[in-house]
């Protein structure tokens, strides 16, 4: 697909121009937090659910966009399910992943262990304040908080993002 192709040109386009307002608020502050996530199994689905739990029982209001491919079958009524495909053969996303990352989101997590060039130009498309996620050296230009994980599991990752930004 023409739009995967050219996705890397957008990515660095939107680091580049985006002027969104970026800074660390305090937590209980925040009111509207997104979650970013790519489908790997209904193991991490569940992660990702508990956390929307958590955060939604803390009176935020929560977005949750989940990147999948065309043939996995899922039904989470409360999430945005987006398949690879709604990427156009000129790189734009449909109209619900552009409203995602034209949210302004006091926090947007990421909450992949491996990122991709998808998930890289909605990081940096983004109009959140403050974008966190796994920390990987070469990715730093696309978050305002990094994670180290102790390991290499995404619930850990959650926990370590939950317990820093709780401090905040």
């Amino acid at each position: 697909m023409l739009g995967k192709a050219i996705i890397k040109y957008h990515t660095k386009s939107a680091l580049k121009n985006n002027r969104a307002k970026r800074q660390n608020i305090s937590f209980p502050e925040a009111k509207e937090v997104g979650i970013l996530h790519t489908y790997i199994d209904a193991k991490a689905l569940e992660d990702v659910y508990g956390f929307f739990d958590l955060l939604e029982n803390q009176g935020k209001k929560v977005s949750v966009i989940i990147l999948k491919d065309k043939k996995q079958e899922l039904k989470v009524p409360e999430f945005t399910l987006v398949d690879f495909q709604e990427l156009s053969n000129v790189g734009k996303w449909s109209d619900s992943v552009q409203k995602f990352f034209n949210s302004q989101f006091d926090y947007l997590f990421h909450l992949d262990l491996e990122g991709s060039k998808l998930t890289d130009n909605i990081l940096a498309n983004s109009k959140a304040k403050c974008r966190v996620g796994k920390f990987v050296d070469e990715k730093q230009e696309f978050y305002e908080l990094m994670v180290r994980p102790e390991a290499d599991d995404l619930h850990k990752l959650i926990q370590q993002i939950y317990q820093l930004i709780k401090r905040f």
